[in-house]
């Protein structure tokens, strides 16, 4: 029994041969080279940054300001791992073109035996979800500062194949993120488009882009409808949802069942019976159930919360980029709940909620929702 904790028990079943496994630390030596701050100035240093999925970046310093830690050199090529975030997988790679690139103590350096490892090799294996789980399960310390002790990190088991396996790994890699990348330029290349294809379909004029608005607007006492400048600038341009179509413009009122506004807790880090949708499950391209966070609710407030087949779920947050968002829940999930920053929106059957949330979606129906704030009460050609 070397630990109470249960989690630290599961190890990962790599799945190699036992003799294709070593010790991270028998393929990395720790690099102490001290700066000599008597000698180098630190205008001439560079501080970085690792983040948690192993990217890294400078960080700025404000000028005639200075680190009064004693600092250490990384250089081009290094594995550099924040100590305090290697359970969250903060482990980085200097880039070949950065110089006197310094780190203080609460980084630790490691020069690679380049003659066996690979450091972009040893960078994904390092990434993957199921290695990060593992330093996260092993994480000690007390609350709030727990860490992954740099003895566990260098004794913690990898698969070690030759380099041009190791090579032959991380360019197929490459060929796949650039595959993925090109493939998200075409997805947003395509959703750019759909609003253009409704205006067309509905025959509704294609709104004006937006831009600086004018500094002052004179209007009779009577059309004051609004102390708001944006609203009045933006009904004045047309801006304010739908007011031609080839086919009926109705609010959205009156195809509603009935709204609700989602439910408040806070989320637990262990897993529950139940989980709540966070923001960013609201994509363009539908709902992403996996955007959520565990929570603890009785069966009674999950049955109120739950989202069912066809609900439209709406942003009414105040983080602007989100606002107004919509999807469409496809099918029903006793499991998860909607949040009280969305609305629940119901429909009657003379609705398809499909194409209710493309209407939304389109930059119109957006900027009449967010400079209105009033989603139920929008006309549309519903």
């Amino acid at each position: 029994m070397e630990r109470w904790d249960p989690g630290s028990f599961h190890s990962i079943a790599w799945g190699w041969p036992a003799e294709a496994l070593v010790p991270i630390g028998s393929v990395l030596r720790m690099r102490k080279e001290k700066v000599d701050r008597s000698k180098v100035n630190f205008s001439e240093l560079q501080p970085l940054s690792i983040h948690f999925d192993g990217s890294v970046s400078k960080r700025e310093v404000a000028p005639g300001r200075e680190y009064t830690m004693e600092l250490w050199f990384a250089r081009p090529g290094d594995i550099v791992v924040a100590k305090i975030d290697l359970k969250n997988g903060a482990v980085g790679i200097v880039p070949e073109d950065w110089q006197n690139v310094a780190v203080t103590g609460h980084f630790a350096v490691y020069e690679p035996d380049r003659s066996k490892l690979l450091p972009e090799f040893f960078h994904r294996v390092i990434q993957t979800s199921f290695f990060k789980a593992n330093l996260w399960r092993n994480k000690v310390g007390a609350e709030g500062r727990k860490e992954v002790k740099l003895d566990f990190f260098e004794s913690a088991l990898i698969p070690l194949p030759p380099v041009a396996e190791q090579r032959a790994i991380v360019e197929r890699w490459r060929s796949a993120q650039a595959q993925i990348a090109a493939a998200h330029v075409r997805v947003a290349m395509m959703e750019s488009k759909i609003p253009q294809i409704i205006y067309d379909s509905l025959g509704t004029p294609t709104p004006a882009k937006e831009g600086p608005k004018q500094k002052l607007m004179v209007l009779p006492w009577e059309e004051l409808e609004r102390w708001s400048f944006t609203y009045l600038s933006c009904l004045r341009a047309g801006l304010l949802g739908f007011t031609q179509s080839h086919y009926s413009i109705a609010r959205l009122g009156d195809h509603l069942i009935e709204t609700r506004n989602g439910y408040c807790i806070k989320p637990v880090s262990s897993p529950t019976p139940h989980r709540m949708l966070k923001l960013s499950a609201l994509k363009p391209g539908g709902l992403e159930l996996s955007e959520s966070k565990f929570i603890r609710v009785p069966d009674s407030i999950a049955d109120r919360f739950h989202i069912r087949q066809n609900d439209l779920l709406i942003c009414r947050s105040n983080a602007f980029e989100y606002v107004a968002k919509c999807s469409v829940v496809t099918m029903d999930h006793p499991d998860i709940l909607f949040p009280d920053i969305m609305i629940c929106g119901r429909l009657k059957p003379g609705l398809l909620p499909a194409y209710a949330c493309e209407v939304i979606n389109t930059p119109l129906c957006q900027r009449a929702v967010k400079t209105s704030h009033e989603w139920a009460n929008q006309t549309q050609p519903f």
